[in-house]
């Protein structure tokens, strides 16, 4: 097993093969990976944030260090996770292209729907 572990976590309307050259990537690089998928049109943010949540407490005790990797909604997904739980050995983390102000195309499709309060 390996002490380093990256979470990738994709973005809206997305499945976790959207990330797959990433995850052969880290792979390669000799991390341990784990390519989490969730229901990004089904599921809001503070539900997503409390499932992701169980994957990182289930799988951080065997790892030194974690970190994430998320594209769009996922680094959304992410920040409100944080801000629920504390992450003892999160060591890092990339965000491709959060929606910090969100799209105008992901608003009109989700106004109302993805309220994270």
């Amino acid at each position: 097993m390996n002490s380093d572990c990256v979470i990738l976590i994709h973005g809206l309307g997305r499945l976790k093969s959207s990330m797959g050259k990433l995850e052969q990537a880290f792979i390669n690089a000799d991390f341990d990976v784990i390519n989490w998928s969730y229901p990004s049109t089904k599921l809001n943010i503070t539900n997503t944030a409390f499932k992701l949540h169980d994957v990182v407490k289930r799988n951080s005790g065997y790892y030194n260090n974690v970190y994430f990797v998320t594209h769009s909604l996922g680094g959304i997904v992410v920040r409100r996770m944080m801000k629920i739980f504390k992450i003892k050995n999160l060591d890092g983390i990339v965000m491709i292209a959060p929606p910090n102000n969100a799209s105008v195309f992901a608003s009109w499709i989700l106004k109302g729907y993805l309220n994270p309060y």
